[in-house]
C-alpha cells in the first residue's frame, strides 16, 4: 500500500508486477505480446524479441520485481504467480527471445549465477527439490518472449500440473521478508567463499 511504498522505497522498485501479462510459460497462459506483432529478425523458431515484454519494463525500472540478486548481466527476481514458494525468474540483461539468440560470453555470464541463486533459494525455504525450467517457443509453452529460467522448489509430491493449477499471486508480505531472506545468502555466500569476485551482486 502507500505508506508500505513510502517506509521503503526499495522495494517499491521491487513490487511484484513482473507477472503482468502471464510471464509463466508452466501454465500456458497468454503470450505478451501476439507472435505477429512482435519484433522483426526472427530466430530459426520464426521468433522475435517482444519490446513490450514484462521484463523488459522491470530492467528499463518501468515495472518493478521483488529482487534477488543483480549483475552486470543478469538479474533475478520473485515470480508473481508462484507454482511454490520461493519460484523464481533468472533472466539476462539482452534482449533476445530465446537461448538460440543468446551468444556464448552472455550465456556464460548468466548462468554463471544459477547454481548460487539455487543454493540461496533451497537455504531460505528449506525446500526438498528443485526444478530448473527453460522453454522456447509458444509450442514448448512460452509465454514472455524475453529468455528466462525458472527455479521452482519442491515440497511435496504435487504433480506440476497440480502445482499450475493452484497458483495464486505473490504475497507481498512474505515475499519481501523470503526476497531479504535469499539476498542475505548470496551475500554470505560471497563472503565466504575463497577467491569471490567480491561484491559481484549490486542487491
Amino acid at each position: 500500500d502507500a505508506h508500505a511504498r513510502a517506509r521503503a522505497p526499495e522495494r517499491a522498485r521491487m513490487a511484484p508486477r513482473a507477472g503482468e501479462r502471464a510471464a509463466h510459460e508452466a501454465t500456458g497462459e497468454v503470450p505478451s505480446t501476439p507472435s505477429s506483432a512482435r519484433a522483426s529478425s526472427p530466430n530459426a523458431l520464426g521468433i522475435g524479441y517482444d519490446p513490450g515484454n514484462p521484463f523488459l519494463r522491470i530492467l528499463r525500472g518501468q515495472g518493478a520485481a521483488f529482487k534477488l540478486l543483480e549483475t552486470e548481466h543478469a538479474l533475478a527476481f520473485l515470480d508473481s504467480m508462484p507454482m511454490t514458494r520461493g519460484h523464481c525468474l533468472l533472466i539476462p540483461k539482452v534482449q533476445v527471445a530465446t537461448v538460440l539468440d543468446l551468444d556464448e560470453d552472455t550465456t556464460a555470464a548468466v548462468l554463471r549465477e544459477l547454481p548460487r541463486l539455487a543454493r540461496a533459494v533451497v537455504e531460505a525455504t528449506s525446500c526438498a527439490g528443485m526444478h530448473v525450467l527453460q522453454n522456447n517457443g509458444e509450442q514448448a509453452m512460452q509465454t514472455v518472449f524475453h529468455v528466462h529460467f525458472h527455479l521452482i522448489p519442491r515440497y511435496g509430491g504435487e504433480s506440476m500440473s497440480e502445482l499450475s493449477a493452484n497458483r495464486r499471486p505473490l504475497d507481498n508480505a512474505d515475499a519481501e521478508v523470503l526476497a531479504g531472506e535469499v539476498r542475505s545468502r548470496l551475500a554470505l555466500a560471497e563472503i565466504s567463499t575463497p577467491g569471490s569476485l567480491g561484491a559481484r551482486s549490486r542487491l
